[in-house]
């Protein structure tokens, strides 16, 4: 269609809007200055900290340990009676000379070296003799020795383990401040769509995307929650968007993003053009980059992911994790990576970076990954695969006998077990 003037970014497919899909990282980076990624912050307690990421740097507050003590079972003797008593030829300590105590004990005067149990023995009456020669000292472990109040525990903007909050907790600490969850709206897009549970027409399918996309921002440390599923209308799905932004600080569009817009129901694309602003269209990578959006609206970041179910996992695991390590400024969405080989030649797949997910087995203590029979929509790719592979554009061919890197999608010992 011929139109004049300065090119906008209009509903007319041309010519004129025909730009270079985006790699990931070039996409990202537009991506986080065009939207706003900045969280709250809120106190909880250290027990319900577990995956969280830390706001501020977390100081110690007390000394540990908060006394001088003991290190090991034993006895506690004082150094200058012990050097006498080994001056006089024996080392035997009478009952109120020395006193017994376990690991952990509190230490004070005259006592001040902790002999241990292994290196003496008690007598008939009640006397212990010391059998090894002592260190002053030794066995004490002095107050504040493993930290000092005020000590630099944990740093700011670090995902909080199970041992980090033992360690908070081993100090004392009882709340910290961390990052607020992001809050994750995923609207679902389709007229031929019905909820789990509806009986399905003729042309209609159930709705599955949402929960995968859920499960993948949740397991990002993310509260996720799914709306209605929106009909094929820009206007539905516009308004769908509007109902969920103020209570969102990310939402994920599933569906409606090709480049055919109202011609093949690609109505999403319409509707999140009709209030914000587009950042890309397309991206370098398969299956399902072409289509998928990147947005925001009002600061808010937008991502549309294509509706087919292969695409939708594929682009849900290239831009979810990625979008919400923005809001974060740190790696959270943990994958296994081992080194691979292929056990068959790997056929082309175009001029850009593709994820294959595949059939992953350890033989003779090697990783060897075959193609599957079914990459599509079925269960050989969503139930039976067990690692993805990334056939880098420019390191093709990917032939029997290559070296790959292999991003696991079950648990390791599980591999080990196939």
């Amino acid at each position: 269609k011929a139109c004049g003037g300065v090119c906008h970014d209009c509903a007319n497919e041309c010519t004129r809007k025909l730009k270079p899909h985006l790699p990931l990282s070039d996409a990202f980076a537009q991506f986080y200055q065009a939207a706003d990624f900045a969280l709250a912050i809120e106190r909880i307690p250290v027990a319900e900290a577990l995956g969280r990421i830390t706001a501020q740097d977390i100081y110690a507050v007390n000394n540990v340990p908060n006394h001088a003590v003991t290190m090991k079972d034993g006895i506690m003797v004082n150094w200058q009676l012990y050097l006498q008593k080994r001056s006089q030829g024996e080392c035997t300590f009478a009952p109120g000379e020395f006193q017994l105590g376990n690991m952990g004990t509190p230490v004070y005067p005259p006592f001040d070296t902790n002999c241990n149990a292994e290196q003496c023995h008690f007598n008939a009456d009640g006397s212990v003799t010391i059998d090894d020669e002592l260190v002053e000292r030794q066995g004490i472990e002095p107050e504040g020795s493993t930290v000092q109040k005020g000590d630099l525990l944990i740093r700011n903007g670090v995902k909080l383990t199970a041992s980090m909050l033992s360690f908070l907790h081993y100090n004392g600490i009882t709340d910290l401040l961390v990052i607020k969850k992001p809050r994750v709206t995923i609207i679902p897009t389709g007229g031929e769509l019905v909820p789990v549970g509806e009986q399905p027409q003729p042309r209609q399918f159930f709705e599955s995307d949402s929960i995968y996309v859920k499960s993948i921002a949740e397991q990002c440390g993310a509260i996720a929650r799914v709306t209605r599923i929106a009909g094929d209308n820009s206007i539905r799905i516009r308004h769908a968007i509007e109902r969920a932004l103020p209570d969102s600080d990310l939402l994920v569009v599933i569906g409606g993003v090709g480049k055919g817009e109202k011609r093949f129901n690609d109505y999403s694309l319409q509707a999140i053009r009709s209030i914000g602003t587009v950042i890309t269209h397309g991206l370098a990578c398969g299956p399902g980059g072409a289509p998928t959006l990147i947005a925001a609206i009002g600061g808010i970041p937008i991502l549309g992911i294509p509706g087919p179910p292969h695409a939708m996992l594929n682009m849900t695991n290239r831009v979810l994790p990625p979008t919400i390590e923005l809001f974060y400024q740190t790696a959270y969405f943990e994958e296994t990576t081992v080194d691979a080989i292929l056990g068959e030649d790997f056929p082309p797949t175009g001029k850009t970076d593709w994820y294959v997910r595949v059939h992953a087995r350890k033989i003779n203590g090697e990783i060897i990954v075959t193609p599957l029979e079914d990459g599509g929509d079925g269960a050989d790719n969503f139930v039976d695969a067990t690692a993805c592979i990334c056939l880098r554009e420019i390191e093709k061919p990917y032939n029997k006998g290559k070296h790959v890197q292999a991003k696991l999608v079950i648990n390791q010992r599980r591999l080990e077990e196939s």
